[in-house]
């Protein structure tokens, strides 16, 4: 009977595959700069400026899921439509701290999470938020890491929060 279990975990072993090899120093690089890149590009003044920043990292159908149940966005498309909406005024961001947490993965899928803080204006009234994040990246053929999905939660900051 013994030899049977023994005959069993070898066969089982063989045919396991090796486990993924986690992610490479120039991908903890790569990924960090994704989110540093993801965090100026709100930064920049005007849509136009946020807009040309901030899509190009991001896959052609990678979708948002935005705090507050609202509900996600996908593609290229929907996304433009929901952050940079035709003839409304860009958002004017004063301050994000992006601040990764925790970046892990396995071959060509990534997450990245974390703490955010973000103060900004919008049509003339102004916010303070916080709160938690997630993004999911992807490792294109060329090498690049994109933002896949995203998502995160928020809640305004009051003044006696500070």
């Amino acid at each position: 009977m013994r030899i049977a279990y023994v005959a069993a975990a070898a066969a089982l072993s063989a045919c396991a595959t090796a486990a993924p090899a986690g992610l490479s120093e120039s991908d903890m690089q790569a990924l960090s700069a994704l989110n540093k890149a993801y965090t100026d590009g709100w930064l920049l003044e005007g849509v136009e400026a946020q807009q040309a920043a901030v899509m190009p990292l991001f896959t052609k159908d990678a979708t948002i899921m935005p705090g507050r149940g609202t509900p996600p966005r996908t593609g290229e498309a929907d996304i433009i439509a929901f952050w940079f909406p035709d003839g409304v005024p860009a958002t004017s961001v004063s301050h994000f701290d992006h601040g990764a947490g925790d970046i892990s993965g396995d071959g060509d899928t990534a997450a990245i999470s974390g703490w955010y803080t973000l103060d900004f204006e919008f049509l003339g009234d102004a916010y303070a938020q916080e709160g938690n994040y997630m993004m999911v990246a992807e490792r294109q053929t060329d090498g690049a890491w994109l933002i896949d999905r995203i998502i995160w939660n928020d809640r305004d900051v009051e003044e006696d929060d500070e």
